[in-house]
């Protein structure tokens, strides 16, 4: 299996409100081939619970234990497990 030709990279902190439509907007486009990534940063809302509703294999959800901040959470390096 070769790499996605491109990444889309979602930062998240307490957007339940908003996530579902914006990363059910990602995965409708027309270009398949490639993955979806979010990066929770320790949100405290429910938004966990809503992206975990989505099945989609280009889907890939990253959770920060704490918070680091919108820096942070860009700067992460690959720290941090799949949720």
């Amino acid at each position: 299996m070769s790499a996605p030709r491109v990444s889309v990279l979602v930062p998240a902190f307490n957007v339940e409100r908003w996530i579902e439509s914006a990363l059910r907007s990602v995965l409708r486009q027309t270009m398949s081939d490639f993955e979806l990534v979010v990066l929770d940063d320790a949100s405290t809302d429910g938004t966990r619970d809503v992206i975990a509703r989505l099945s989609d294999p280009r889907l890939r959800i990253y959770c920060n234990p704490s918070n680091l901040g919108q820096c942070g959470n860009w700067d992460r390096r690959g720290r941090g497990a799949p949720c």
